[in-house]
């Protein structure tokens, strides 16, 4: 499987990267630490680009198992995730300048937001 970023989309993404930054392409089926909610019967494909520093505690990052390599790093997807990914995608701006990963077969996720996610939001105080 491949995840292609566009020339806009690698340049967006390289200015909000730091060094030792950890990129995960998160499907939103309530697992993980970064899950919002248990539920997971949805009518859409639903996506974010999650962004983790290099201290971001490991622990529930294991669901993210599969490495993807990419034009500006690993994304590290879960298992779970790859049903609705098809050989060759593409994550790409909308007219709208909304991330979107599209396939061959057409849009599988729209407007995917891009987060960072810091030590306090995961409860770790330094």
């Amino acid at each position: 499987m491949k995840i292609i970023l566009d020339e806009r989309v690698t340049d967006w993404l390289q200015g909000k990267l730091q060094p030792q930054d950890r990129l995960y392409l998160d499907f939103e089926d309530g697992i993980g630490p970064f899950a919002n909610t248990e539920i997971s019967c949805r009518l859409d494909l639903s996506f974010r680009l999650i962004i983790t520093g290099k201290n971001y505690p490991e622990k529930g990052l294991e669901v993210y198992n599969i490495p993807v390599e990419t034009s500006v790093g690993v994304f590290h997807i879960k298992e779970s995730s790859l049903p609705y990914f098809e050989e060759e995608n593409f994550l790409t701006f909308s007219p709208q300048m909304a991330l979107r990963l599209k396939g061959a077969s057409g849009i599988l996720a729209d407007n995917i937001p891009l987060l960072r996610m810091s030590q306090e939001q995961a409860g770790v105080k330094e």
